[in-house]
């Protein structure tokens, strides 16, 4: 299976629900390793820092762990059923929504799913390295 042609989409909405559209980009139709660099760039600004200042400090936070982001998005890029659609990356004003098509794997039961087993679905994406 070839992955040059996969689109990404990315959204930004101005709340918290999909009513107000105020972005929305296209990061696909190229090498998948690129558009997933694309996409972590993105998810990297906009990822919110929120600060409280104390009398004693400035604490600082992102909306959403950036480790936990970047796991969630390559792993929703690397599982994806491709023949199904694409990646999707929703922000919303409290939240991001990474959306990966596809089920579970053939051969894959949900008690299995639950019980921790996995399987890949996408071979070739998981012998790619520097991700």
């Amino acid at each position: 299976m070839t992955y040059c042609g996969a689109s990404v989409k990315v959204a930004k909405y101005a709340g918290t629900d999909k009513i107000d559209l105020i972005e929305n980009e296209e990061y696909g139709y190229r090498s998948l390793v690129t558009a997933v660099y694309r996409v972590l760039d993105k998810l990297a600004v906009e990822n919110k820092t929120f600060a409280k200042i104390t009398s004693r400090n400035r604490i600082e936070r992102k909306l959403i762990n950036p480790v936990a982001l970047r796991e969630a998005f390559i792993n929703a890029a690397a599982h994806n059923d491709y023949g199904l659609g694409w990646p999707v990356v929703e922000f919303f004003s409290d939240r991001v929504s990474i959306t990966s098509t596809g089920g579970l794997v053939e051969g894959l039961s949900q008690e299995d799913f639950f019980n921790g087993r996995s399987m890949l679905r996408n071979r070739e994406l998981m012998r790619v390295q520097g991700c």
